[in-house]
């Protein structure tokens, strides 16, 4: 295949050590283009805002020590592709970002633009609760065919994306690291799955290591390729209302899922809703903000699907996502303990349902 010499110039601008984003849009101002900064000499360098003898340093550095072409093929041999900013194949959605960076790594697909795309983000150390609730809504949107996005970290994130791999969907993990390394390793197994079923993207070259700082940067993409966000528990200071007040920034619609006002991870979610953001109470909530609501309910799935006996839907109908108890199953249902028991059982082996605690039913 042909190398797009440009191409390959933005690879090694955008490596140049201590040359950040504004100073790259200040040196293509300058330039018109990564050849000619690469070609560029100290004293025309040094002209540019922001370039300054220890900028112009790491210019000369990178140079001696880099073999671009051998370096840009280092991407081919882990099947890793370089977007510029210049590519076609760059996110449209990207560009519209005041802070879009000027190369992203991909390894496996990008998200279709034509296709509905939702971020879901949430607590690491989230509530069984919490993994409920994004098993249920990822798998939803997933059969509606809309592409789930997310971080693939521990928790929430991880939870949606494997829902949506199940359910047959397209997921994109955006990292805050090189595509070519899993972070964190637990989720290996979903790292390699997401390359078959979507994609890993990130703004950071391949052999980059995680790093704190890394995250926040990652966060703004993940918002940027959603056309919704949704936020499924957050504590106070969390990375998920970080994307959040990035996703209102760029002038997309937050929703979250409410929680316990008592429960510290619910805190994220209940004061967004306070500040104006959606509410969700069901996935069909998120395919209505969508477009994509029909005349399938979840209810109708449920028993088209599943086919549950008469017992069995009265016993189904009765649980919810937050945990009962059997003993307020059986006041609520008024049937007697032997049948609950049985029906209780079929559900659980059919999948339904889950006990979580001794006697204590949740949806699942």
């Amino acid at each position: 295949m042909e190398i797009n010499i440009e191409e390959v110039y933005w690879y090694w601008l955008c490596n140049v050590r201590g040359i950040g984003r504004k100073k790259i849009a200040n040196l293509i101002e300058e330039f018109g283009g990564p050849k000619k900064v690469y070609e560029a000499n100290s004293e025309m360098l040094e002209k540019v805002n922001g370039i300054g003898q220890k900028e112009v340093k790491s210019f000369i550095e990178s140079k001696a020590t880099w073999d671009i072409a051998k370096e840009y093929e280092k991407l081919k041999d882990k099947e890793v592709k370089f977007l510029s900013i210049w590519h076609k194949e760059y996110p449209s959605k990207l560009k519209y970002i005041e802070d879009y960076p000027f190369g992203i790594y991909v390894k496996g697909q990008l998200p279709n633009e034509k296709v509905p795309s939702v971020a879901v983000v949430g607590a690491r150390m989230c509530s069984e609760y919490g993994r409920i609730v994004a098993k249920e809504i990822a798998r939803v949107l997933s059969q509606h065919k809309v592409q789930i996005i997310s971080g693939l970290a521990m928790g929430i994130d991880g939870i949606s994306q494997q829902a949506a791999i199940y359910a047959g969907g397209k997921t994109f993990g955006v990292l805050g690291c090189g595509v070519d390394i899993c972070y964190p390793r637990e989720n290996i197994e979903l790292y390699m799955e997401i390359q078959k079923q979507g994609g890993l993207i990130s703004e950071f070259n391949i052999g980059t290591k995680p790093a704190p700082f890394h995250f926040p940067m990652r966060n703004r993409i993940i918002s940027a390729l959603a056309d919704i966000i949704i936020v499924i528990e957050a504590k106070e200071k969390s990375g998920s209302l970080i994307t959040a007040d990035m996703a209102l920034e760029q002038g997309k619609d937050v929703l979250a899922v409410p929680g316990r006002i008592n429960d510290s991870l619910s805190y994220g979610c209940n004061h967004l809703i306070k500040q104006g953001a959606g509410l969700i109470l069901s996935p069909e909530d998120v395919l209505r903000e969508l477009d994509l609501e029909d005349s399938k309910s979840e209810k109708n799935y449920k028993k088209n699907q599943i086919r549950l006996e008469s017992l069995e839907k009265v016993l189904y109908s009765c649980l919810d996502f937050q945990p009962k108890s059997l003993q307020v199953i059986l006041t609520e249902t008024g049937i007697a303990l032997d049948e609950v028991m049985a029906g209780l059982l079929t559900l659980e082996l059919k999948g339904c349902i889950a006990e979580i605690g001794k006697h204590q039913y949740i949806k699942s």
